[in-house]
């Protein structure tokens, strides 16, 4: 018990690490652009925000400006009257620039030109999709953007989300020695139904409700912590017959969604 109590300590410090509220290996946003430009030339594409900052992203200034390339866009986004995050990136000819941890929700996409010492930019874009992608060309002295409709390789990410959500709460069942073989068939079953809901259930909030940012977090917070409880329960229920109290399901449970959670979070961050 003294151990378990060590390991809960450690997660909820890790948790409150990753500054987030989520619970699950859930779906999280991105903006991917992805850019062709001239392949003689180099050039350095990124994103104005209207938000200083977003989770860990804030804006630089002069002072905080590692580089050259920095220094230019803070100043044109200081001009523009929008926030420059720091993030960037170098591209010859094709490549993508993706945002994949709390990007903004409208924004500019700037280009600047390192031979012609010039900038593209946008007019002000807005998220459109968990995954938002858009395509950019230069046309003469502005930028064509086109964007595509729903990803369908969403539904591909989602089930993979899924998979390794009841892969993590299966391998914490065995480490909570629940070793009859149905209580694995109820973990598959439970996590099944409850990924699927959460999805759908953000897919409106998100596309129907409109909302973001800080509402749409609460939200899915509050589904998470509905998952936490409806699955305790399930558990509690389903495992009853096999000598498990009512604790170790809800311990369990909580264990079980943290430690996918906090994966989701890894591989969020360094993939």
């Amino acid at each position: 018990m003294k151990m378990m109590k060590k390991i809960l300590f450690i997660l909820i410090c890790l948790l409150l690490a990753t500054n987030s509220i989520s619970a699950d290996i859930g779906p999280k946003p991105s903006t991917n652009i992805e850019v062709s430009l001239d392949a003689e030339k180099t050039y350095y594409v990124t994103v104005l925000a209207f938000e200083e900052t977003s989770g860990p992203n804030t804006a630089l200034t002069s002072e905080t400006a590692t580089d050259k390339i920095d220094s230019k866009f803070v100043e044109y986004a200081t001009q523009d009257g929008t926030y420059y995050w720091g993030l960037k990136q170098e591209i010859k000819g094709s490549g993508e620039f993706n945002l994949t941890y709390y990007p903004p929700e409208e924004f500019k996409i700037l280009i600047y030109c390192v031979e012609d010492d010039s900038f593209y930019v946008s007019d002000t874009l807005e998220r459109y999709n968990f995954d938002s992608n858009y395509y950019v060309m230069l046309d003469g002295d502005s930028l064509n953007i086109t964007t595509d409709g729903f990803d369908y390789f969403e539904i591909f990410k989602i089930a993979i989300r899924i998979v390794l959500t009841i892969v993590i709460e299966l391998l914490v069942a065995l480490g909570f020695r629940f070793l009859n073989k149905k209580t694995y068939l109820d973990v598959i079953l439970v996590n099944v139904i409850t990924q699927v809901l959460l999805n759908i259930a953000l897919y409106f909030a998100y596309h129907i409700g409109g909302y973001a940012g800080i509402y749409l977090m609460i939200i899915y917070f509050i589904i998470e912590a509905g998952i936490i409880i409806f699955e305790s329960i399930y558990y509690m229920i389903r495992f009853k017959k096999f000598g498990y109290s009512k604790g170790k399901c809800f311990t369990f449970s909580f264990f079980a969604n943290l430690i996918s959670y906090l994966t989701g979070e890894i591989l969020w961050l360094f993939f």
